[in-house]
């Protein structure tokens, strides 16, 4: 698959053959249009907040070139729908450096993503199917334990949304960077441990 932030980077990986339904549009500063669009188009689309997904909703509710659902119980759509986790109380890094905050996706200090709590306390009542969760745990991660955490927090918040919705999720999607040493002094895991 290939994640995009922009138009021209969806218009790059559809020129290097990427199917409309490899694409995944990923950005906190979305073009609302082009979200919109390729929703419609079969792209998938992660949301990072409560209102852009309200936004969606409207849009889709409204727009005459969704094809139709043959179950008729929620506003149909070619793509998928991903919500962009910020957990609760979380914190990926084993140690604490001056520049974490900038990098730290995946903590409840994170200016990306929805609160888990206000995941669980929306209502998402199924009049906009959500497809999945995305949770970038962060840049330059240096311990393994960030990944086993953030998995933990998207199959719990993935069961409560089941409960929910009364279907279950199709995608868990897990993002960041693994940590590489710049110097000899750093130790990092390897691609073993994760």
């Amino acid at each position: 698959q290939a994640d995009c932030a922009s138009a021209e980077e969806v218009r790059w990986a559809m020129g290097a053959g990427f199917p409309i339904d490899r694409i995944v549009y990923n950005t906190p500063a979305p073009d609302r249009k082009l979200l919109v669009d390729l929703l419609i188009a079969g792209a998938t689309i992660v949301v990072d907040s409560l209102e852009l997904l309200r936004y969606v909703s409207g849009e889709l509710l409204g727009d005459t070139r969704i094809r139709q659902s043959q179950s008729h119980e929620s506003p149909p759509s070619a793509g998928r729908i991903l919500l962009r986790v910020n957990p609760q109380g979380f914190s990926g890094y084993r140690s604490i450096s001056p520049w974490e905050h900038l990098v730290a996706h995946g903590s409840c200090h994170s200016k990306f993503g929805i609160p888990e709590e206000e995941i669980v306390e929306s209502n998402l009542d199924g009049t906009l199917p959500i497809d999945g969760l995305h949770l970038h745990v962060g840049t330059q991660m240096d311990t393994a334990e960030g990944w086993g955490n953030s998995i933990h927090v998207l199959h719990r918040l993935a069961d409560r949304l089941r409960s929910i919705q009364g279907r279950p999720l199709s995608v868990i999607d897990l993002g960041g960077g693994l940590a590489i040493p710049f110097t000899e002094s750093q130790r990092y895991p390897r691609l073993g441990d994760y």
